[in-house]
């Protein structure tokens, strides 16, 4: 077996990884459907709605790294795939109403990219946990890393197969199905995700707290 896919005789990493795939495909896929639908409605302005994504990110990372540093893994990761699944259903739910809009694109474009802000943090600190072997984890960093760079080739292939049978706009429909099984792979794997440690440190904490409500109580 090639050294990178060795991790995936790890069925909770293969589970991950399976998760990961289907949402950083749905994500270029999302990416080509945003510049299809964007320059047949507004022509050359398409570009602004695409270069919104990078000022969402840059706010997100900037105003929000902080707090989303306190998240427990597997939740931020699930809330993150399951919020990215409702953007990403916006703009096909609008075009029933409204057509095509391009204020909810954007919305979404914006969405999506703040989310994938929360995600990826939350995955990198997350994987140590899931492998602690070192060799294991530098084989699963590569393997990662080769999965987003092979959906940037896969997503554009997917878009010329579908646009053969779906329109442009239920491509977003399937990039939201893919977010839907990223957060489900992740539930699938949770136990494997969270940090015992941390887990004490919370409960520790849980003791704190209790401990001086009662004395509070106790007092009145």
């Amino acid at each position: 077996m090639i050294p990178v896919f060795r991790p995936l005789k790890d069925r909770a990493v293969a589970i991950v990884w399976s998760g990961l795939a289907a949402s950083t495909i749905g994500e270029d896929l999302f990416r080509v459907a945003v510049v299809w639908i964007a320059a047949g409605q507004i022509g050359n302005a398409a570009g602004y709605v695409n270069a919104a994504q990078y000022g969402a990110m840059l706010a997100i990372g900037l105003l929000g790294a902080s707090t989303f540093d306190r998240w427990r893994a597997d939740r931020a990761m699930m809330g993150a795939k399951y919020a990215s699944a409702v953007l990403a259903l916006l703009p096909v739910a609008g075009s029933y109403v409204w057509g095509v809009s391009i204020p909810l694109l954007v919305l979404a474009v914006m969405g999506l990219a703040g989310l994938r802000m929360i995600f990826t943090p939350a995955l990198q600190s997350a994987v140590p946990v899931l492998v602690k072997d070192r060799d294991a984890l530098q084989a699963i960093n590569g393997l990662f890393d080769a999965t987003w760079r092979l959906a940037r080739l896969i997503g554009p292939v997917m878009a010329a197969v579908l646009n053969t049978i779906l329109p442009v706009i239920h491509f977003l429909s399937v990039t939201a199905v893919g977010f839907v099984l990223s957060g489900l792979a992740v539930w699938a794997a949770r136990d494997r995700l969270i940090d015992p440690r941390s887990e004490e440190h919370t409960s520790e904490l849980q003791s704190h707290l209790n401990l001086v409500c009662r004395l509070l109580l106790e007092k009145k």
